[in-house]
């Protein structure tokens, strides 16, 4: 505040003399201007451009001051120090109509406005030192100009005495870059309000057929294969399909980038259960149990790592022997909560399950169960009521209405029932699949009412989680009610997976018979399905498809099995011409670019990201223009520094700083790593997400992202068609070839126009990424901010050009049309 002071009776005095001497504009500029613009509203030396060339009308101009980061800019058009007749305008927000436009302020306020347009720039602002007037230059929203208004500080004794919060709050350079320019003037922070994305008037894949006829006549058997249906298996097969080991993957040599691994969640020794020691030890532990003492577990892993499965993998092969063991002393209770309804209560949810444990097994049994478990309450009664009865029959018919009433109201059934065998037998209740519930207050009644009943009944603990719910929650009294110990499922090999789940697939359908009408009309008959089967695993596992869907599904098996059927379903065209090859022993692969298509869209005919597996890293969705391509500017940051071998992770408090050392709020960083991490771009080792303090490393995915996909021919294409296109000639020009591109029959110039498009649209993400860049130059950011990354990437683009066209003439031949 001191110095607050101290600036403002210096402005004061400064002001007075420069008055009183009646300055011209380049005193008024240094002595008072640059004071107010650097020490009051805190712009950096860096940020300020004096004497900005333009041109203007064939003639050559300079504006002022232009106040630029990566995020923003501003023209200050300066005038010497001498009061501005302000007539009627005299007022806080004034309409820039042409009555004003006509005064003295409103002819400086025009000046400004073509200086700002001049340069691109949709802001100004004109002062004298003493007057400040902002307002937008130009605007993207249908708004005209002079429907516009801009804000007036008509003096410093205002500013400093009555609306100094206010005129910070709108041009200081923290405020500017949160957005307050967009707030105050438009009357909202974004400036991308239309519907400028190419899948609101295009659909690029129109002409592909819906329905693959392989996937057509065996999408259940499929859908069998490459989903979690396969838990349902008999632990025959089951064993064939698992795979018990964790995929290991330090370096990728590919894109040359360190594959840093994610902590342990839990701050206590943990087994990482996909290890044959801690495996073993874990089993051990849970089988041998001969004290009956109660366990508690946690096990916890990654979204789609597997938890479920290694449940199923101990039940069905390394908990068999006990299972089946004559003396029936071991029970596992598996209660998943994917099958859970709003219709019942949590506690009633889990007493359904028990009570229909007891039903089908051995602890239904009348005399190894039922009377035993009764046998004190029985022998109370024959003592004392049913003494008074001489009719043993009648003494039966009251002890059964009492076991019946408790049977009927179930609970009292199932605690004495679980009572009595809990001190004799090994049992345990395995909860799975909390985190499908995502309310935190409904999980949080979930675990009261689990714990609740494993206590109240004696009963030994397994409860699987992610890692993210665990960290909700590992604090609360909840999870400090036991003395839980710890297991760690870390993810398989996803082509190991893969290859299992198409080798069940072959078995499925082995001898198998169908038709369909091939490509050129012709009715095809395959004799065995099984050998169709083997041609698309060596599609996918003997080509880079299988590589495209381990690096996609980002360590996320479920999210692997569903891209490997949407590939299955939509990823290959020519289907009766692979079979043919491939009949003939010939390797036939299918072309990885459908593959590719058919895992970013999906089941739908054009990507959108809001439904598809792979987010858009071409927009930032922040729905401002300088900002677009944070999200690629972030990645890239992080995949360069992961190419020290030495690389661990990048504090996220040294990213919010270069971003706000070259004019990007805090607020926007943070709101982008978060979006990073949730679409697997970036990941937190400790699992926490976009807090301040937080480390971040760049998945394999960001990795191929940055490396090899910002160059994919297929990549681009369809990200482009959900990228907002705010420069209105490259959005006119896109939507021109669009249209050119459905007309054309011929699918050589198809293809052509097709890769003219994409060079429009790469052309417009190397102008939107250039204020990020140049920034980080400017003010000399680290080296893994600094790479010119679509400058850099320009002739690899080329080739891929070269090679899509080339492709197309060795493929089609000029006569075939689409």
């Amino acid at each position: 505040m001191d110095d607050l002071d101290t600036t403002k009776r210096n402005i004061f005095s400064t002001a007075k003399l420069l008055k009183e001497n009646n300055s011209n504009e380049a005193e008024t500029r240094f002595k008072l201007i640059d004071i107010i613009l650097k020490e009051v509203l805190d712009w950096k030396t860096e940020d300020i451009e004096v004497e900005k060339h333009l041109r203007e009308d064939n003639n050559s101009t300079f504006a002022d001051y232009v106040l630029k980061t990566a995020n923003t800019a501003i023209v200050v058009e300066a005038k010497r120090i001498s009061n501005f007749n302000l007539g009627d305008y005299n007022q806080r927000k004034i309409l820039l109509g042409k009555s004003f436009l006509e005064t003295e302020l409103g002819k400086a306020v025009v000046q400004a406005r073509d200086y700002a347009r001049g340069l691109g720039i949709d802001f100004a602002c004109v002062t004298n030192g003493l007057l400040w007037f902002v307002f937008p230059a130009q605007r993207h929203d249908q708004v005209s100009f002079n429907e516009s208004s801009g804000i007036l500080f008509s003096s410093l004794e205002e500013i400093f005495s009555t609306y100094y919060s206010e005129f910070t709050a709108l041009i200081n350079r923290a405020s500017v870059l949160a957005g307050s320019l967009e707030l105050h003037l438009y009357g909202r922070a974004e400036n991308q309000i239309d519907q400028r994305h190419l899948k609101n008037f295009f659909s690029p894949y129109s002409n592909i057929s819906k329905d693959n006829p392989i996937y057509e006549n065996l999408s259940s058997q499929i859908a069998t294969a490459f989903s979690e249906k396969v838990l349902s298996l008999d632990s025959a097969e089951f064993s064939r399909l698992y795979v018990p080991n964790a995929q290991n993957i330090k370096f990728d040599s590919k894109i040359r980038m360190t594959v840093s691994k994610r902590d342990t969640v839990v701050a206590k020794k943990t087994n990482r259960l996909m290890r044959d020691t801690d495996r073993d030890r874990f089993i051990e532990k849970v089988s041998d149990n001969k004290n009956f003492s109660k366990l508690a577990f946690i096990i916890v892993g990654t979204v789609g790592s597997g938890k479920t499965t290694f449940l199923h993998y101990l039940e069905k092969i390394k908990l068999q022997d006990l299972l089946n063991s004559p003396d029936n002393n071991f029970h596992w209770i598996r209660i998943d909560f994917l099958e859970s309804t709003q219709d019942l209560s949590y506690t009633s949810f889990i007493y359904e399950h028990l009570f229909r444990y007891i039903q089908d097994s051995n602890l239904g049994d009348k005399e190894k169960s039922i009377s035993p478990a009764y046998a004190s309450e029985i022998e109370s009664l024959l003592r004392g009521p049913l003494a008074f009865l001489s009719d043993e029959k009648e003494k039966n018919r009251e002890i059964s209405n009492l076991i019946l009433k408790d049977y009927n109201e179930k609970s009292p059934y199932i605690e004495k029932i679980f009572r009595y065998h809990s001190d004799k037998s090994n049992i345990y209740i395995i909860v799975d699949n909390i985190d499908q519930i995502e309310s935190d207050i409904k999980q949080s009644e979930l675990f009261s009412a689990t714990l609740s009943i494993a206590r109240k009944l004696n009963l030994n603990l397994i409860i699987c989680l992610r890692q993210s719910t665990y960290i909700r929650n590992r604090n609360s009294p909840l999870i400090n009610a036991y003395d839980y110990e710890y297991g760690q499922i870390d993810p398989p090999s996803v082509l190991a997976v893969l290859s299992k789940r198409f080798d069940l697939l072959s078995s499925i359908v082995q001898g198998m018979s169908f038709n369909f009408t091939a490509e050129n009309g012709a009715r095809f008959i395959v004799d065995d399905a099984s050998e169709v089967i083997g041609q698309l695993k060596e599609s996918v596992l003997g080509n880079e498809v299988g590589g495209q869907i381990e690096v996609l599904a980002s360590e996320d098996l479920r999210l692997a099995l569903r891209m490997t059927r949407d590939f299955l379903e939509k990823g290959y065209s020519n289907t009766s011409q692979g079979i043919q090859s491939y009949a003939k022993g010939n390797k036939y692969i299918l072309p990885k670019h459908e593959a590719l298509r058919a895992i970013i869209v999906g089941n739908h005919t054009v990507y959108d990201e809001s439904y598809s597996a792979v987010g858009n890293i071409f927009d930032s969705k922040l729905s401002i223009h300088n900002l677009q391509l944070l999200k690629l500017f972030i990645l890239n940051a992080c995949v360069n520094r992961a190419t020290l071998s030495s690389f661990e992770g990048i504090d996220g408090d040294e990213i919010i700083e270069h971003l706000k050392n070259i004019g990007v709020a805090k607020k926007y960083t943070k709101q982008v790593l978060k979006v990073l991490c949730e679409q697997r771009y970036l990941f937190t080792p400790s699992h926490t997400v976009s807090e301040d303090i937080a480390m971040y490393a760049p998945s394999r995915l960001g990795g191929y992202v940055v490396r090899e996909l910002l160059v994919d021919f297929t990549f681009l294409e369809n990200l482009m068609f959900d990228t907002y296109i705010s420069d209105d000639e490259t959005w006119q020009n896109l939507k021109e070839i669009s249209h050119e591109i459905e007309s054309e029959k011929n699918i050589i110039s198809k293809i052509e126009i097709r890769v003219k498009r994409i060079q429009f649209f790469w052309n417009y993400l190397t102008k939107s990424y250039s204020p990020l860049l140049n920034e980080s130059l400017k003010r000399t950011l680290p080296s893994e901010w600094c790479n010119d990354l679509f400058g850099d990437n320009t002739g690899t683009l080329e080739n891929t050009f070269s090679k899509v066209k080339g492709s197309a003439k060795r493929n089609y031949g000029k006569s075939k049309k689409s």
